[in-house]
């Protein structure tokens, strides 16, 4: 899998897909931040990712931190995915088979 690759699977989600990620991301956002890293904790990077960036700055600011006293390393790498800052390494360590609808 070539990065262009992986980064038209991020991108390409069908409509349903996007309506059904921005209603749990509203979900989340409405719980505590606690409860939610530690959901998030449990999910792949580019599902965690896709869920931070259809959330208000500060909601995923909160979300981040509270996921960067668990795992600051994790948490970096998400910040990575939503930046498109990712470097060789880094793919090689995430699961991409939860990057679509879930």
């Amino acid at each position: 899998t070539t990065m262009a690759e992986i980064t038209e699977r991020f991108k390409g989600l069908t409509e349903e897909e996007e309506k059904n990620l921005g209603d749990l991301a509203k979900v989340y956002a409405k719980m505590k931040a606690d409860r939610v890293a530690a959901i998030f904790n449990e999910l792949d990077d580019a599902p965690v990712a896709k869920l931070l960036r259809r959330m208000q700055d500060k909601v995923s600011a909160k979300l981040l931190g509270q996921m960067g006293t668990a795992n600051a390393k994790r948490a970096a790498q998400v910040s990575n995915i939503i930046q498109g800052k990712m470097d060789r390494e880094v793919f090689q360590e995430i699961t991409w088979e939860g990057i679509g609808y879930f």
